[in-house]
């Protein structure tokens, strides 16, 4: 794969040939060659080298969890870390199919999330939220049914998801990507691919595409359902069509920007909160004492959380707090429930309890019993 970020134009030869290398192959397109015709030609990685990047990765595979972090592990390639933020039982699935160039995922999940993510490198995210659902937000804009996402591989960003959120995923090999804009449909791979975050999408090319990864993922476990796919390299041209369909029209960045701070501020100044709480886990600190560190007024301490992951300091903190104690539970870093709970500033532990059932959707003792 290449370098996350690594982007180049094919250069251009003399007659009407385009070439360029993709992983030291020498690739040209004639004149009228067509989609899947070039797409033959730029096969690189099988699915089974796919597999072999990730471990125990089949050309199409499903995953059910019933722990965030596990769920966050389950696709593959990804560097991720999950938070719950709601209370409850965790469920989550993801179906993913592997293809030369690309990775193709539905992920669904049933509480509020906290998502720490980063695509493999050398490739481009497209996140498609499901029709009819609240909104999610990405780095802190807002990221609706209407909307796309798009991130480089290799680059971590932040979504905060609500309850019972669905999305459409596809990770494209950026090199392969490009080739396709250029050598088939004609156009600037630089000028389409140079903006980053929520993109407004045309909604009848976001359909289509959302539609043809259900088909190709909807019901996988059927009898006879892989002789119904479509031959990779067939399969892997109509996901590049469509993708490119999504990126033609003019789109529009948006976000919200309602204070006289602007949004790069207000995200770092949510994270630079965030690791000071967790830099002294068992020190009791208040709202009071947040504003007295960063200089700043109740209202405008409130207003930066909410815009930023849509909670109150306080309840988002906690529930950062209560998932590093259920890690060290699940994982059995501790002899006794109370021993991580005071060290991540629980100092009632009813009360800790209560609130650590209503958040996983267990007791903690029972959590630190699966471990052992």
């Amino acid at each position: 794969m290449p370098h996350a970020g690594a982007v180049h134009a094919a250069p251009e030869l003399p007659g009407a040939m385009a070439s360029m290398s993709i992983a030291g192959i020498q690739l040209a397109r004639e004149p009228g060659m067509s989609a899947q015709a070039f797409s033959s030609r730029t096969s690189g990685p099988s699915p089974q080298t796919c597999a072999s990047r990730a471990g125990a990765v089949t050309r199409w595979s499903e995953h059910v969890a019933t722990d965030a972090d596990e769920h966050a592990q389950n696709l593959s390639l990804w560097n991720q870390r999950y938070d719950q933020i709601s209370s409850g039982g965790f469920s989550g699935r993801i179906d993913e199919l592997w293809l030369d160039h690309a990775q193709v995922f539905m992920e669904t999940a049933n509480q509020r999330l906290r998502q720490s993510c980063s695509p493999w490198s050398g490739a481009l995210w497209f996140g498609i939220p499901a029709p009819l659902q609240a909104p999610a937000r990405l780095d802190g804009h807002l990221l609706t049914s209407d909307d796309i996402a798009l991130r480089m591989g290799g680059e971590e960003f932040e979504l905060h998801t609500p309850v019972g959120f669905d999305l459409y995923g596809v990770v494209i090999d950026t090199s392969a990507l490009m080739t396709y804009l250029e050598c088939v449909e004609h156009v600037d791979p630089l000028r389409l691919l140079a903006r980053r975050g929520v993109l407004r999408a045309d909604p009848r090319a976001r359909q289509r595409l959302c539609t043809a990864i259900e088909r190709w993922l909807g019901t996988p476990t059927a009898p006879g359902i892989a002789a119904e796919l479509p031959a990779p390299c067939d399969l892997q041209a109509t996901l590049f069509g469509l993708v490119a369909a999504l990126l033609q029209p003019q789109d529009e960045t948006h976000g919200l920007d309602r204070t006289a701070m602007p949004h790069s501020h207000r995200q770092q100044l949510v994270r630079r909160v965030c690791a000071f709480v967790l830099e002294q886990p068992d020190t009791p600190i208040s709202v009071s004492d947040l504003c007295a560190e960063f200089h700043l007024c109740r209202r405008s301490l409130q207003y930066c959380f909410l815009d930023i992951t849509g909670l109150p300091p306080l309840a988002y903190l906690r529930a950062l707090r209560l998932n590093a104690v259920r890690r060290e539970l699940r994982w059995g870093r501790v002899r006794l429930v109370s021993e991580s709970a005071y060290a991540w500033g629980f100092d009632h532990l009813s009360q800790f309890s209560r609130d650590y059932a209503r958040q996983f959707g267990q007791l903690p003792s029972q959590a630190l019993r699966s471990a052992h």
